[in-house]
């Protein structure tokens, strides 16, 4: 009896002793874990590396064509993407060419207009539109051109700097260029002007009225972009220079009236 009893008795050594937690299959325990558990919680924490600092990632530029259609139905994310990574080249690429089309559709839509022009005055000025003077002519047009944009576009820049914006001229020079995007659609207006009269100038007034608001607003939304700038300032920016332009021809018919009056009178001489 005392010894199947003796089988039964616990055993005190054996349950002093504390027992290990039973390994988890396909976790083995490596030197680097041994380390860890065995350093305080404080000091283990400071072994923990650092996250690594945040990169902001450029997106990739936009293609030909989906900087077409971004630009005209699509601004507001696209002109976010160009001021991330202005696409210099294919800005001046678009506003080359919607420029060439647009002078030369112009001129054509004119040279009814120049012929009528000759009755009149028994002048010849269709000599304008011989090979070479019409290729002299396109080129002094792109040239004043390409300077406006240059101008605009600084302007622009130090404008929005003075408005407490900050940003990339170049940035600023892509976004001229590609508010020239929306004057293509007034190339098939030129072309067919001729051929509708008086209802024609009618409907290109009005076409170029909403080609001029459409690159006003692609404009701001880009400058609020590229500046950043508020919607507020970034219409002041754009308005400034017609703003500038009105307060200039006051003050001049001012001046020309003072200066008329001024004669009249005599004072002036005396």
């Amino acid at each position: 009896m005392t010894e199947e009893k003796d089988q039964y008795k616990p055993d005190t050594e054996s349950t002093n002793e504390p027992t290990s937690s039973p390994e988890l299959p396909g976790l083995p325990e490596t030197e680097q874990h041994r380390e860890f558990s065995d350093q305080p919680l404080e000091s283990s924490l400071e072994t923990i590396p650092p996250l690594p600092p945040y990169e902001d990632v450029q997106p990739e530029p936009l293609g030909f064509l989906e900087l077409l259609y971004g630009v005209l139905f699509d601004p507001w994310n696209t002109l976010e993407s160009v001021a991330k990574n202005p696409p210099v080249g294919i800005a001046f690429i678009i506003a080359t060419i919607v420029m060439i089309a647009s002078v030369i559709s112009g001129l054509l839509a004119i040279q009814g207009d120049v012929l009528a022009l000759n009755q009149e005055l028994g002048y010849d000025f269709s000599a304008i539109f011989s090979g070479f003077s019409m290729v002299a002519l396109v080129f002094f047009i792109m040239f004043m051109y390409f300077l406006f944009l240059f101008l605009f576009s600084g302007y622009l820049h130090l404008f929005g700097e003075f408005l407490g914006g900050s940003g990339s001229s170049i940035g600023v020079f892509v976004l001229v260029c590609l508010s020239q995007l929306p004057y293509i659609f007034t190339v098939p207006v030129n072309i067919i002007l001729p051929y509708l009269g008086t209802v024609g100038m009618v409907f290109a007034g009005v076409i170029s009225i909403g080609v001029y608001a459409w690159g006003i607003v692609i404009l701001v939304i880009g400058l609020e972009k590229t500046i950043n700038i508020t919607t507020g300032k970034a219409v002041l920016a754009v308005l400034s220079p017609i703003i500038l332009g009105i307060v200039f021809i006051v003050l001049l018919i001012v001046l020309v009236i003072a200066f008329v009056a001024a004669a009249g009178s005599g004072g002036i001489w005396y």
